[in-house]
């Protein structure tokens, strides 16, 4: 579905529109539920790691069963960013219900909360429709990044965003899959961890396939060298 904006004449989807809002009122409240506050810019920070995960995978559509506390919100908000179709399942619908709910439409993920996790757990074992339960709390966990590439004009609007923000000086914007490739090889040293979000759109597996390489030739030089005092 597309939308005319008020902010300008082009037409754009709903999932631009919201990063285009958030960047634009990154101050404001976005979510208010209970005593929880979230600005547009502490929404985007929270997600961000799970709007990854949804694009890494093809399916289009997944399912929400959490409690209705703001970090629902934050999973609506992914689902949108991502372009993914969410279903949300109401806590109150029986086994029958959801069973039938998420066969008819075709859900290969459920994503859930920790205070739902054993139900939907236990609904996957009896249900004739197997799914993959997902842990909410898992996909927001922080890992210690110290950079991170973005590649492609694609993901240029997210570059500049998180660029003027919290991620300043952690963020580097890579034209192609080459310089990419060769800014890697630059800032990785022995024992880190690089993490590849595989995008097939713009062949981002080449990056890791390219590190794969340098460690081997590594270390087929270091098992060539010789031993001895």
């Amino acid at each position: 579905m597309r939308y005319k904006s008020h902010m300008d004449n082009d037409s754009m989807n709903i999932g631009q529109l919201l990063l285009k809002v958030t960047k634009q009122y990154q101050n404001n409240v976005a979510i208010e539920c209970d005593e929880q506050k979230l600005t547009y810019f502490e929404l985007f920070k929270q997600a961000y790691s799970i709007i990854g995960w949804l694009r890494s995978f093809e399916s289009s559509r997944v399912a929400i069963f959490m409690s209705r506390e703001i970090n629902v919100y934050c999973m609506i908000y992914a689902c949108v960013l991502s372009g993914k179709t969410y279903m949300p399942i109401p806590l109150t619908s029986s086994k029958e219900n959801i069973s039938y709910m998420l066969q008819k439409a075709h859900i290969d993920y459920v994503i859930t909360d920790k205070q739902n996790f054993v139900y939907v757990e236990e609904l996957n074992k009896c249900c004739e429709y197997n799914f993959n339960v997902i842990l909410f709390e898992d996909l927001i966990q922080k890992l210690d990044v110290k950079k991170t590439l973005v590649v492609g004009n694609g993901a240029k609007i997210i570059s500049d965003y998180l660029s003027s923000n919290a991620y300043k000086g952690r963020l580097e914007f890579c034209m192609d899959i080459d310089s990419a490739i060769s800014k890697t090889k630059e800032m990785v040293e022995i024992n880190d961890v690089v993490l590849v979000k595989a995008s097939r759109a713009i062949g981002l597996e080449r990056v890791a396939n390219a590190l794969m390489n340098d460690f081997s030739e590594n270390l087929n030089n270091t098992n060539n060298q010789e031993v001895g005092p």
